[in-house]
């Protein structure tokens, strides 16, 4: 005959069993469903199809056949809740990637900076331009994919688009080929819930060179500048699979389909 207080026991030890994965499993449903309901930003690779160096000199306006939207990357908000108060943070070493530079092309940079915003003012390829670098740059709010409908352009300094393929073709001449990568500058985006939770999200981004033409006195290029969620971000892989459940829902809907 069983031991009855065996099976008083056992019959505890499951229920209780029992209840934890019960509770564990409602706990697991309630974080996915605030995760699901939240603000969620993220930033698509950026196409630059048209641009065009100089061989043998600096060049001052490698951006110039591309149309200004189409160098602001877009923004996309892959959550249900609606983002408020967003700012954009780039980074770039703009002054060390200058430095370098200027061994391989003719060019000269200054750089000031007061509490708002910082500037750059660079002479090469017979031409001086000055760029105003903001601290951030922010939108009010960002609502929903599902709701907007359509990604927002969002601005990227069109100085560091310039630095960056400048950079590139020093390589080029330095090395006697072209590299098919260059880290390109970093981003942090802040942002708040409709109950004001705060939020930020860390990209990392590379140029990856597609396609290379030489013609004479200059070289065209196509490539993309492709973000990453940094690996030191505490959100990386959550961002990492909505990136990816967005890009399925993009192929579903096909919003481009008649761009």
């Amino acid at each position: 005959m069983a031991d009855t207080s065996f099976v008083t026991y056992g019959g505890l030890i499951a229920s209780t069993l029992s209840a934890i994965a019960a509770y564990l499993a409602i706990r697991q449903t309630v974080v996915q469903r605030k995760e699901s309901i939240r603000p969620q930003l993220l930033i698509n690779d950026l196409d630059l199809l048209t641009v065009s160096m100089n061989e043998h000199h600096y060049s001052a306006m490698p951006l110039a056949r591309i149309p200004i939207d189409d160098i602001k990357p877009e923004l996309v908000n892959s959550g249900l809740g609606t983002a408020i108060n967003v700012k954009l943070f780039w980074e770039y070493p703009a002054e060390e990637k200058l430095n370098s530079i200027s061994k391989i092309f003719d060019l000269k940079y200054e750089t000031r900076k007061n509490s708002n915003n910082k500037s750059i003012k660079i002479s090469g390829g017979g031409i001086t331009i000055p760029y105003s670098l903001e601290n951030y740059y922010s939108h009010n709010y960002l609502l929903p994919i599902n709701i907007e409908k359509k990604p927002i352009r969002t601005i990227l300094p069109p100085v560091f688009l310039i630095i960056l393929l400048n950079e590139l073709n020093s390589l080029r001449i330095m090395n006697g080929e072209i590299p098919t990568i260059v880290d390109g500058p970093s981003l942090k985006i802040t942002f708040s819930d409709a109950k004001g939770k705060k939020f930020s999200i860390s990209y990392s981004s590379q140029y990856h060179l597609r396609e290379y033409g030489k013609q004479p006195y200059e070289n065209t290029y196509r490539g993309a500048l492709m973000f990453q969620v940094s690996k030191n971000s505490k959100t990386a892989q959550i961002q990492q699979r909505i990136r990816k459940s967005y890009a399925d829902f993009i192929d579903e809907h096909d919003f481009n389909k008649n761009r």
